[in-house]
């Protein structure tokens, strides 16, 4: 049974208890979508206190699995649940990051910022691709729309992604 929430997002699925039974969240990013299900399953379950989460693949689905642990016992060890939530919509399904070009790494130039990716649904491939933030350096974002426009995603319905990334002197973050 699905629930429409009022932000439009949509929770269906079944109760999270394994990859067969993984809650489904549709929304229009992912972190929308963790935020609905951090919710769902608070309300539903009374589960409040997040202790470990991860992205795990099987059956080439990408899930979110996240491990609760039960605030509200005392004593030691105290209840756990995971619980399994199906993010593979928002998953690219070819990606590779970013090159840290040679003249950026000479010069160590770093910096943060968020890009957004369009994808055609009839074919999962990225139509266009910009920076809303600016990494603060021209190079830089380059590098990371390069990389981007070459990722593919499953085509369906959801045409528009953030994401967020980070340039740093050990590598890239995204």
């Amino acid at each position: 049974m699905a629930i429409e929430r009022r932000e439009g997002v949509t929770i269906g699925g079944g109760d999270g208890s394994s990859f067969e039974k993984a809650i489904i969240v549709h929304a229009a990013s992912l972190p929308q979508a963790l935020l609905a299900g951090f919710e769902y399953i608070a309300l539903r379950y009374g589960w409040f206190q997040i202790i470990s989460g991860s992205i795990v693949k099987d059956k080439g689905k990408s899930y979110k699995v996240l491990t609760y642990e039960d605030h509200r016992p005392r004593g030691d060890p105290k209840p756990k649940r995971v619980f399994y939530l199906d993010v593979s919509e928002y998953l690219p399904t070819y990606s590779f990051p970013p090159v840290d070009p040679p003249e950026a790494r000479d010069k160590r130039l770093t910096g943060k910022g968020v890009a957004v990716v369009k994808v055609d649904p009839a074919t999962g491939r990225v139509t266009s691709a910009s920076m809303i933030r600016s990494t603060g350096h021209d190079i830089l974002d380059n590098a990371a729309l390069r990389a981007l426009r070459q990722w593919r995603y499953r085509p369906r319905g959801i045409t528009t992604f953030e994401i967020p990334i980070q340039f740093t002197t050990k590598g890239v973050i995204y």
